[in-house]
């Protein structure tokens, strides 16, 4: 299922025909505009935006597009986005795909929401971000998923310090970053 320039609600079939179901309706004050959104199974994705922006963008992903709860951000729906400066996602969204806002170069703020479980390998790779709250519900971060955010002072975790520890943590997860530590909700984790 996917949105297209037309403002259409569509589905994509696997053998790549389309269907379209009629234009979306115009009040959409609670979405970013252009966004691109994709249904593989059980999975409601945000897939990115369908047209370039000059200006800079703010990201703001609802909980909810045309009845469908939108749990999960695609592989690489932002990356590369030179424009987006930062991102709020709702507490509905427990995936963040691979590489979805790697290479955006003036990301500064995100905000992951309650409801996160997961963050892909090389989320946020090379952008600008400052501090990451994580929330209590995520358990695994990907391989090398904040590498190079070389602006990353602060890393907050919403559980404790034992509950950190169950997290499961890919290889580089912080590679390159300014913080040292991990702020807990009863202390700190040193990192290595």
């Amino acid at each position: 299922i996917a949105i297209n320039r037309q403002r259409q609600f569509l589905v994509v079939y696997e053998d790549n025909s389309i269907m379209s179901f009629g234009e979306i309706p115009e009040d959409f004050s609670n979405l970013s505009p252009n966004m691109l959104y994709i249904q593989t199974g059980e999975t409601f994705s945000c897939l990115g935006f369908w047209e370039p922006t000059n200006k800079q963008a703010e990201l703001i992903v609802a909980p909810s597009h045309m009845g469908q709860v939108v749990n999960s951000i695609y592989t690489g729906a932002f990356s590369g986005n030179n424009n987006l400066v930062s991102v709020v996602l709702s507490d509905e969204i427990t995936t963040i795909g691979e590489e979805a806002f790697a290479y955006c170069p003036k990301l500064k703020l995100v905000d992951l929401g309650k409801g996160l479980k997961e963050i892909g390998e090389l989320a946020f790779y090379r952008s600008e971000i400052m501090y990451i709250t994580i929330p209590e519900s995520c358990v695994k971060i990907g391989a090398n998923a904040f590498t190079s955010c070389k602006n990353l002072k602060k890393i907050y975790y919403e559980g404790t310090v034992e509950q950190w520890g169950k997290i499961t943590l890919g290889h580089w997860w912080n590679y390159r970053i300014a913080a040292t530590e991990v702020i807990c909700s009863n202390g700190t984790v040193q990192l290595k």
